[in-house]
């Protein structure tokens, strides 16, 4: 049988476990606003962040090796960090709307270039070296669009049937000189 005393100190300790709930919601929710509005004060320029798209990308260079970690990340960015990272120049021609989402670790400067381009087959790059230290110097970054989105669809010449022309071949038959 239950007294009025041990009642009594069942709902204080169902009190207690709800004011130690309470003060835990409210502790979670501050911190949760505190985080909010320091983010909100922190500059849209940062490099790694584009706070338009949520697209964020994080270049590490050590030892003349580079590691990224891009998600919906500007492509023109991400080279233009590499290559102040690396104290290069960077001459690129690159879309503003081309992203990328990828991730490596410690690749030198040309595998990291060569995995970055790889299946984009409208950019073409280079890097120049200088040839009395053997230093990369620039990285060049060309697109190999006339112009319009990489997915355009160029005018194309028909003849008076409406037929294509033949595409141009060049033939070299050594043994017809």
């Amino acid at each position: 049988m239950q007294t009025h005393s041990d009642r009594g100190i069942g709902r204080l300790r169902r009190f207690q476990m709800s004011r130690t709930l309470a003060v835990s919601a409210l502790l979670g929710l501050s911190a949760f606003l505190a985080a909010t509005m320091l983010g909100a004060n922190e500059p849209a320029n940062l490099p790694g962040r584009d706070r338009s798209t949520d697209a964020t990308f994080k270049v590490t260079v050590e030892h003349a090796r580079v590691s990224l970690r891009a998600k919906q990340a500007p492509l023109a960015k991400v080279i233009d960090e590499i290559g102040k990272q690396m104290k290069l120049d960077v001459d690129a021609d690159i879309s503003t709307h081309d992203r990328i989402t990828m991730t490596f670790d410690q690749l030198t400067l040309d595998e990291a270039l060569e995995h970055i381009f790889k299946h984009r087959t409208n950019y073409a790059y280079s890097t120049l070296v200088d040839r009395s230290s053997g230093r990369i110097t620039k990285i060049v970054v060309l697109t190999t669009e006339a112009s319009g989105p990489p997915n355009s669809a160029e005018p194309r010449s028909e003849d008076a049937h409406g037929q294509r022309p033949e595409p141009f071949r060049f033939e070299l038959d050594p043994s017809k000189d």
